[in-house]
């Protein structure tokens, strides 16, 4: 297997330093929306709701960045008294990869959310909710060769690296919230949500590089999400998405077309679409449900300085999701 010399990645520079503080972001985060705010936890139709999404970033370089997101999540106590469930729960477990598995960064995060029923129907909702997330970084030294390694004949990987301070990588605990409106006006074909969040606000400490005591920047969150019929068949969806992480910061803007196919329960539809994420990406994304299962996938297209690189930048994100409803 082909050997990476540890001095030359990209923990090597302070930009890559950032990079590594920073979470992951997925272009369909809706799919797993606890990634973007715990008070989503609970806003789907039905009583349990499995979903998942892999993402393969920078297809074209020899080692890209792969991401994959589990999330299980349920309605506690649901007499379907109200449009919106008021307590509901979610675990969401989440791993990133890089350097062919040399890096690789897991998370385990318990979510909490109550919507508060604003009329007698609980059509409109204000959710509130708590996150609390365990997450370990780890090297695994079999892919890599340091510096103190190189001898006359080349690099011996037998020899103790001296690298202590990757091998000592500390876990953390981060804790988050959110709020979150919602308004389903059903008469009308209207649905309304609006919300904001915050992440790591209790500045968890990290290991990074030779510091022991880097500090997770907070990540700030709003989302709004508005979907109206257009025809008995047709639904638009539009939505807004901000993030801001240290001196990074960025709006997602994201516009689709779905038509049911039926009127059942169940349901089966299909759909399409695309979104824009201010100086990253143009990313058309296609979706389909069928019988409580839904499927999507999106290609990421490079618009920042990325796309000049001599190999195409390319990134790739499948999700999955399976509902389980109430008799």
């Amino acid at each position: 297997m082909k050997k990476y010399i540890l001095f030359i990645l990209i923990f090597g520079t302070s930009c890559a330093t950032k990079l590594i503080a920073q979470d992951p972001h997925y272009s369909q985060y809706q799919s797993v929306p606890q990634l973007v705010n715990p008070a989503f936890t609970g806003v789907f139709e039905g009583n349990i709701r499995l979903a998942s999404n892999y993402r393969n970033q920078w297809t074209a370089f020899g080692s890209p960045f792969t991401s994959m997101v589990a999330a299980v999540e349920g309605k506690l106590f649901n007499d379907d008294i109200y449009y919106q469930n008021p307590f509901n729960i979610a675990l969401v477990m989440q791993s990133d990869k890089t350097l062919k598995g040399a890096l690789t960064s897991n998370n385990l995060t318990a979510a909490a959310a109550y919507h508060i029923p604003l009329n007698r129907d609980g059509n409109k909702s204000l959710g509130l909710a708590l996150s609390g997330t365990y997450g370990k970084r780890n090297f695994n030294f079999s892919n890599l060769a340091a510096a103190s390694q190189f001898e006359s004949g080349g690099f011996n990987l037998g020899a103790q690296s001296g690298e202590v301070a990757f091998e000592s990588m500390r876990p953390f605990f981060s804790a988050g919230a959110g709020i979150l409106y919602s308004n389903s006006m059903e008469e009308e074909g209207t649905f309304f949500q609006i919300g904001v969040s915050a992440f790591h606000v209790n500045r968890p400490i990290q290991t990074i590089l030779y510091s022991s005591e880097a500090v997770i920047p907070m990540r700030i969150s709003a989302q709004t999400t508005l979907q109206r019929y257009v025809a008995e068949d047709l639904l638009v969806d539009a939505s807004l998405l901000y993030q801001s992480q240290a001196s990074s910061d960025y709006l997602l803007a994201s516009l689709s077309i779905t038509k049911l196919l039926d009127q059942s329960q169940d349901g089966r539809l299909i759909g399409l679409g695309c979104l824009y994420r201010t100086g990253d990406v143009v990313a058309p994304f296609i979706f389909g449900e069928f019988n409580s299962l839904r499927i999507g996938f999106s290609y990421d297209v490079q618009v920042n300085d990325v796309r000049k690189s001599a190999a195409a930048a390319t990134s790739l994100e499948f999700s999955i999701q399976y509902r389980f409803k109430s008799k």
